[in-house]
């Protein structure tokens, strides 16, 4: 979905820049939106699984009633409590088949063979890509309209990739 979002955003970043001509101004007004949420992020709470994780228990079931109080449903939320958390937590840590590594990438042939093609493929698309779209005004065409067109044919490209 994550990919989705940056589709929309060079869409929403085509039609601010062609209002926006001034780069320092254009760079300003794509730039508030990420520091307000950075200001905002100091309110959010942490996950509950990372405060479980980090033995963090008693703060992991506060968040976890303040998210049901949050959706109205208090009720559920006043019967969590820290032994119901942990025995949650051990039965999905129960199910972690192990721990790897990015070496175990090229441990076996096949493996290696799959990991250095899309490697390569990946590098060469994405060199392409950002080639292009960081030279768009050497098309000779409006740089809005292609910054337009490279948003919305990724878009396919997403469906056809997912």
């Amino acid at each position: 979905m994550t990919g989705y979002c940056y589709t929309v955003g060079q869409l929403i970043l085509a039609a601010v820049a062609y209002f926006i001509r001034d780069w320092r101004w254009l760079t300003l007004a794509v730039s508030l939106p990420f520091y307000a949420f950075f200001l905002f992020s100091w309110w959010f709470h942490e996950s509950s699984r990372w405060l479980a994780l980090k033995n963090k228990p008693e703060e992991a079931v506060e968040v976890l009633k303040s998210v049901a109080r949050f959706n109205g449903r208090q009720e559920e939320g006043e019967k969590i409590d820290v032994k119901m958390l942990q025995e949650s937590m051990k039965k999905e840590m129960s199910n972690i088949q192990g721990s790897y590594s990015v070496l175990d990438l090229f441990r076996t042939p096949k493996m290696r063979i799959m990991t250095i093609c899309l490697s390569v493929v990946w590098l060469s698309t994405s060199f392409a890509y950002y080639g292009l779209a960081m030279d768009l005004q050497k098309f000779g065409v409006d740089i809005y309209l292609i910054q337009v067109i490279f948003g919305a044919v990724d878009i396919p490209a997403k469906v056809v990739i997912t």
